[in-house]
C-alpha cells in the first residue's frame, strides 16, 4: 500500500469516448498526454478506430504545479481535451476519471464527470486522512559532492571522445541553435482580445516542448449568450471586432509563432471557453520540435 505522501495525488478511473463520423484523433490525444505530463499526472492511450481510452497512471504524481486547487486544472484539463474533438463528440465522452490529494492529515477526494452536452462537472469532498511529509530534500553539500562527481566523470569521457569527435566544431554548432528562450523579452501579442482576456504568465514546460500561457479574463468577456450578441451588436462595421467576437462564440483561438525575424513557421488551436466559468486558465501551445526554428514571439488571433 502507497504511503499517502502530503503533496501528491494519485489518479484512477479513465476517460473514453468515440467519434461517429471518422477515426479519434490520435496526434492530438497524445498532444493532450504529453501536456499532462508537464503537469504531473501521466496517462496512456488506446485507440481502436473510431473509440479511445486514456487510462491514468496511478502511481503518486506530485501536484506542485496543478496549483493550489488541483482539481480545478485537472478539470480545466479534461475541457481541453474535449476541446480536441468534434463538438458533435463531446457528449460522447464517459468519464470515470478520480483524484485522491493528500494534504496534511487529510484526504481531498474529487470525480470528473462529463454531461451530456461536453460540460465537466467535479465532484470533491474532503475526509481525514493518516498521511506521511514528504522526504526531506538532499543537502546542498550532498549535491555538489554528486555535482563534482558528475564532473569528473563527464571530463573524462569528453577526453576518450575527443579522439574521435571533432567536439569544438560540434559545440559550435550547438551554440548557434541551442539557446533556450527568454521570457522577458518573448512577446505575446493577442491584441485582437485586449478587452477581453489577457496574458497574466508565460512559461516553458519543464520539457521545454510546450509554452504555457496563463490567460485571465476581463470584464468585456461574453459569458453568456446574451452578452454575446450584445457584443456582437457593437462590434458590427468594425471587421476585426467582428472576428475576435466570432472566436470567443466559438470558444477557440489560433496561436502562431515565429522565429526572431518573425518568419512564420508553426500555429495551433486552443479551447478558450473555459474563461465563462473560469477567472484563469492555460493553454499549452507546442513549440516547434527543430532546434533551427527558435521561438522569438506568438500571436493570438482568430
Amino acid at each position: 500500500m502507497n504511503d499517502k505522501v502530503e503533496g501528491t495525488l494519485v489518479l484512477g478511473g479513465l476517460l473514453e469516448g468515440r467519434c461517429a463520423n471518422g477515426p479519434a484523433p490520435e496526434e492530438k490525444l497524445r498532444e493532450w498526454i504529453e501536456f499532462m505530463r508537464t503537469l504531473g499526472p501521466r496517462f496512456s492511450l488506446d485507440c481502436s478506430g473510431s473509440s479511445f481510452s486514456l487510462l491514468p497512471d496511478d502511481a503518486p504524481a506530485s501536484t506542485a504545479r496543478l496549483g493550489s486547487a488541483p482539481e480545478t486544472a485537472i478539470a480545466q484539463a479534461v475541457e481541453q481535451l474535449l476541446g480536441v474533438l468534434p463538438a458533435e463528440d463531446r457528449g460522447n465522452v464517459f468519464s470515470t476519471l478520480r483524484s485522491a490529494e493528500y494534504r496534511p492529515k487529510e484526504e481531498v477526494q474529487s470525480v470528473y464527470l462529463v454531461a451530456p452536452d461536453g460540460a465537466v462537472k467535479v465532484e470533491t469532498r474532503v475526509v481525514d486522512a493518516q498521511t506521511v511529509a514528504p522526504a526531506t530534500p538532499v543537502s546542498i553539500r550532498a549535491r555538489v559532492r554528486y555535482a563534482l562527481l558528475g564532473l569528473a566523470i563527464a571530463a573524462l569521457l569528453l577526453g576518450v571522445t575527443a579522439f574521435f569527435v571533432d567536439v569544438p566544431g560540434l559545440l559550435s554548432r550547438l551554440a548557434g541553435v541551442v539557446k533556450p528562450v527568454d521570457m522577458q523579452e518573448l512577446a505575446v501579442d493577442a491584441a485582437p482580445f485586449a478587452a477581453h482576456f489577457r496574458i497574466v504568465e508565460k512559461e516553458l514546460a519543464t520539457d521545454g516542448r510546450y509554452l504555457l500561457l496563463t490567460l485571465e479574463r476581463g470584464d468585456r468577456f461574453p459569458r453568456t449568450d446574451a452578452e454575446l450578441q450584445q457584443a456582437s451588436e457593437r462590434a458590427e462595421g468594425v471587421l476585426s471586432d467582428r472576428l475576435a467576437i466570432e472566436a470567443l462564440a466559438r470558444g477557440y483561438v489560433r496561436c502562431e509563432l515565429f522565429d526572431p525575424d518573425g518568419r512564420f513557421f508553426s500555429a495551433s488551436t486552443h479551447r478558450i471557453a473555459g474563461l465563462r466559468t473560469e477567472e484563469s486558465i492555460t493553454l499549452a501551445v507546442p513549440l516547434q520540435s527543430n532546434p533551427k526554428r527558435r521561438l522569438g514571439s506568438v500571436r493570438i488571433g482568430y
